[in-house]
């Protein structure tokens, strides 16, 4: 499941994970880059990872319907996680081409909003 966060950042969609991400998720959060990205504007992913289960993960890295239909549009990627596998997700998904992704641990959300910001 996840829940949107508050972020000053118009260009930014700030997300928490928790437990299962379901297909109903991935659509929701769809439906809110609609309406406040479009399908061709850019934008950033700010997402905290807490107590995520491995084929959360894998939908989301290997191409839930949110990624595939959005992959075009993503800028930079922060993932927020002390889970170590998610570290190694982080540097499989930089290497997409014309995506920035990177981990930084729960308690560098500063440094991790600092790198969305930087130009």
């Amino acid at each position: 499941m996840y829940t949107l966060l508050y972020t000053e950042d118009p260009s930014t969609i700030a997300v928490e994970i928790e437990g299962t991400v379901t297909q109903e998720d991935a659509e929701q959060l769809d439906h809110h880059v609609e309406e406040n990205f479009g399908s061709s504007s850019t934008f950033n992913v700010f997402v905290v990872f807490n107590e995520v289960d491995r084929t959360s993960l894998k939908q989301i890295v290997e191409g839930s319907t949110f990624n595939e239909k959005r992959r075009d549009q993503f800028d930079k990627f922060a993932i927020l996680s002390d889970k170590t596998w998610l570290k190694f997700a982080a540097k499989a998904g930089g290497l997409m081409p014309g995506l920035s992704m990177k981990h930084f641990d729960k308690d560098e959300t500063d440094k991790a909003w600092d790198w969305i910001q930087e130009a």
